[in-house]
């Protein structure tokens, strides 16, 4: 499977979140492989690319030596990394070519929604909740002789 853009990066930051907070990049590199991900022509250049990312938006910090650590992450955005990544490990371990097409890191509600007669007419394929065009346009003009008559 070939990552990325930001596929790639929560990978990674995932991979060095599970390494207790630090990697080098050649161990990030066998761990991508060790997965399955291709990372074409120029592996190096693309996990430095991607890592390099990461730092501009201070997930990760680097040490020097092709070592980077987490830096500031708030745990929601830690929580969020994980997920996405455990999804990408999913769809490769299934043999998908392409990482996870829906948001897997957005919960799903576990209360159903309330009821909606929109919602409800639009599956049914009924009459819209406030009837045809001929009901509308009755209540238009009975809402109009009354108005008159005040």
């Amino acid at each position: 499977m070939e990552l990325h853009g930001y596929d790639l990066r929560y990978l990674l930051t995932a991979l060095i979140l599970d390494h207790d907070g630090s990697a080098t990049t050649t161990q990030l590199r066998r761990a991508v492989e060790r997965l399955g991900v291709d990372l074409e022509a120029d592996p190096r250049r693309r996990l430095y690319g991607a890592l390099r990312s990461e730092v501009r938006t201070r997930r990760l910090r680097p040490l020097g030596d092709g070592r980077y650590e987490i830096d500031d992450l708030p745990r929601s955005t830690r929580d969020r990394v994980r997920r996405h990544a455990r999804a990408i490990e999913t769809a490769i371990t299934r043999g998908e070519t392409r990482p996870p097409h829906r948001d897997p890191y957005r919960k799903r509600a576990s209360v159903p929604l309330p009821a909606s007669p929109f919602r409800d007419a639009a599956r049914s394929n009924d009459a819209v909740p406030w009837g045809s065009p001929a009901e509308c346009a009755a209540r238009r003009e009975k809402a109009k002789q009354q108005d008159v008559q005040r």
